[in-house]
């Protein structure tokens, strides 16, 4: 049966995931009873982060067996683009246990880790990854600002760190982003900054009657500590 989105429910999910002043375990909790209709919700509001992210690995990874890792990977969305573009090597990390079983089930992932990312140190070795992705991940409730310091430790130099978020998660967040870059730039730790405008981060779709736009930035690590 086709799914319908009960656009109030549906409304009221999506606020709450995206309004700040909420604790981490009531957002995770979340996402792990929207699970099993993530996919096909996400397709319905029209979300192109997943293939956006994938385009721009791919213009910036040449080796598809490089090592990756898709943060934030929920059911693995990002990570079936990129398999779909050849690349072998995807490890995800994603706090969400029902949304990382449902990622694990595609069996696309080497590694998988049932954590988030912030300002505690992973369980992964310095400049491991070629490439960190993110989609989405930066919004109230999510992936805080200072997360990209532990981002840059796991990156190879002259690797890449790739997220996308909505627009207004940019404006938002914007100052304390800048301020931790300008900080990684200013230590020589990163070099090349990209930022880009995504006029359509989700198409209109019945249940997205407008474009809604993003912003896709591309990070150079270029040293460790």
């Amino acid at each position: 049966m086709e799914r319908k989105i009960i656009r109030s429910d549906f409304d009221d999910m999506m606020k709450m995931l995206q309004e700040p002043g909420h604790e981490k375990d009531e957002v995770l909790g979340v996402y792990d009873h929207w699970a099993n209709n993530y996919e096909q919700d996400n397709s319905l509001i029209g979300y192109r982060g997943p293939q956006l992210t994938a385009n721009m690995v791919s213009k910036l990874v040449e080796n598809k067996d490089d090592r990756i890792l898709d943060v934030g990977a929920g059911t693995g969305l990002v990570g079936k683009e990129l398999h779909k573009l050849g690349y072998t090597n995807l490890d995800a990390l994603e706090p969400s246990r029902e949304l990382l079983h449902i990622a694990k089930n595609k069996g696309i992932y080497k590694k998988l880790f049932c954590e988030g990312i912030g300002t505690t140190k992973l369980d992964i070795d310095k400049g491991y990854y070629s490439a960190v992705t993110a989609s989405g991940c930066f919004a109230p409730g999510h992936m805080p600002p200072e997360a990209l310091r532990e981002c840059v430790r796991i990156v190879k130099q002259d690797g890449y760190i790739i997220f996308l978020m909505r627009e207004v998660h940019w404006n938002s967040l914007c100052d304390k982003l800048q301020e931790v870059i300008q900080d990684l730039k200013a230590r020589k730790m990163v070099s090349d900054i990209h930022v880009e405008p995504v006029p359509e981060y989700h198409i209109a779709t019945e249940y997205n009657p407008s474009a809604i736009p993003g912003i896709k930035i591309v990070i150079t690590v270029s040293k460790h500590d």
